[in-house]
């Protein structure tokens, strides 16, 4: 007996979804922060059918947020997080959905203007010249970063097995 593949999520993965352009993670008082960014493909093309859920460990904050179906842009607001008791430097967790993935992948958003960045455990698991891709730059105003995820190619974002 042959294995056959399993079964993919598109191309209809965009029915249904709410494409809301700016989304609230927002849980209580502390520095709001804007989040935006592109998910790319391997060819450097935007996704434009993308799920994000994002977790604030130190919030236990959830949101779930569809990238814009013409652009492949995200954007959502959230509490700038702060670290964690177990030595992990601020950081907001990422699921991604797309077309054409089996499963759900795993990365995080961390900062790099936060100085326990170099103490982080899970980040020192990365390699030095990989670990810009999980690095959230400041955009405009000091309130708003940029993160793209690109899934493969030049650049790709690490992304972690759980």
């Amino acid at each position: 007996m042959s294995v056959t593949p399993s079964q993919t999520v598109g191309p209809f993965f965009q029915i249904g979804l709410a494409h809301d352009r700016w989304t609230h993670l927002c849980v209580g008082d502390g520095e709001r922060l804007r989040i935006t960014g592109v998910v790319f493909d391997a060819d450097g093309r935007p996704v434009t059918d993308a799920l994000l859920e994002i977790w604030q460990p130190d919030r236990q904050a959830f949101g779930r947020f569809a990238v814009d179906p013409d652009s492949g842009t995200f954007a959502f607001d959230a509490i700038r997080p702060a670290s964690l008791s177990a030595g992990e430097s601020p950081h907001l967790c990422v699921g991604l959905f797309a077309r054409g993935l089996l499963k759900r992948l795993y990365t995080r958003i961390y900062f790099q203007d936060e100085a326990a960045n170099a103490i982080d455990p899970v980040l020192a698991l990365v390699p030095t010249q990989r670990r810009a891709t999980l690095m959230a730059l400041p955009a405009r105003s000091g309130s708003e970063f940029r993160f793209d995820i690109r899934l493969a190619g030049p650049g790709e974002t690490v992304f972690f097995e759980c």
